[in-house]
């Protein structure tokens, strides 16, 4: 909703009762869309709309309450209202509920209550409840130990885009836990939780071309993988992609870029078993010349600043 207009169209729907249009009014306020923040009249509308069972105002209220915004933070009062709001049948209340018994906010931790709740999120939809009900029956939490049930969940979250999702039924594919072993499928999640961003996705998929394992042995393939998330800052990514570059190991041979490469995964303090990243890094360097150690150090210094700039806008 936007303009003074349309806020005063608003007003005088919600003024004659209309829930719906109070629910909205409450958020105009609770945001300060067209004016000041105000969440004191934003409760008195929240309130008028969820007296007359609107299930998002009483979410709305539960949120501040929760906050603490606009009242004092109170997570007891918070459940109330998010149970008022779940018995009917708002899913992301639902979803607040198993968290808040799950995390023992507001109540005693209650994982049996947690699961119904993400049970009844998760058939709304919720793909978060999805997620969370998949690994409390891959731990038995609230719930009977059950891998099979565990990796239906997983999958019914990972079709709806959950990452996380995406690469736990990657592993349970992989090794066949809970499923029958199938890598091909393993590694189609692998690959849409990567093409969703995920850097250890992005690692493990550099593993398995470098490996051979599930997929054909393709250095050059895993060394496309690497570099994704070496740039991403990943210590591992970083190291493998050095020594891919300090052997010619499907991409050119460049001991520039593995330096550099050997020089950010030291940096995190990387070692792989009893091998450090500073040692190869170092012994490297012994067969470099000057100028070319100091190119290296340089174009480490431009990856670092790459990385972080990546990390923050990705934290934005």
């Amino acid at each position: 909703m936007s303009g003074s207009v349309e806020v005063e169209k608003l007003q005088k729907l919600a003024e004659k009762g209309d829930a719906l249009a109070q629910t909205l009014l409450g958020a105009v306020c609770a945001k300060g869309v067209g004016g000041k923040q105000d969440f004191q009249q934003a409760l008195k509308w929240y309130r008028m709309a969820a007296g007359q069972g609107d299930a998002v105002a009483q979410f709305n209220i539960g949120m501040m309450y929760y906050n603490g915004e606009g009242v004092l933070q109170d997570y007891k009062e918070a459940l109330s209202w998010f149970r008022l709001a779940a018995e009917r049948g708002y899913s992301i209340a639902q979803l607040r509920l198993g968290n808040m018994y799950h995390n023992g906010r507001g109540a005693e931790i209650d994982l049996t209550e947690a699961a119904v709740w993400y049970g009844k999120a998760a058939e709304n939809g919720e793909e978060k409840a999805q997620f969370a009900l998949a690994q409390m029956h891959e731990k038995g939490e609230g719930v009977k130990k059950n891998a099979g049930l565990a990796a239906q969940r997983y999958r019914e979250a990972a079709r709806q885009g959950n990452v996380a999702a995406q690469m736990r039924l990657s592993e349970m594919l992989s090794s066949g836990e809970g499923v029958k072993k199938d890598e091909v499928e393993a590694l189609k999640w692998l690959q849409m939780a990567a093409e969703h961003g995920n850097i250890t996705a992005w690692q493990h998929l550099g593993n398995m071309y470098a490996k051979g394992e599930g997929v054909k042995q393709n250095h050059c393939e895993a060394a496309k993988c690497y570099q994704i998330a070496a740039r991403k800052g990943d210590a591992l990514s970083q190291f493998m992609l050095a020594s891919f570059c300090a052997k010619g190991l499907g991409v050119e041979h460049d001991p520039v870029q593995a330096h550099a490469w050997f020089n950010l995964a030291a940096s995190q303090g990387f070692r792989m078993g009893e091998i450090l990243a500073s040692r190869c890094r170092d012994e490297l360097a012994q067969s470099m010349k000057f100028d070319r150690i100091q190119q290296a150090q340089e174009l480490a210094k431009d990856l670092q600043k790459e990385i972080d700039a990546s990390r923050s806008a990705s934290s934005a």
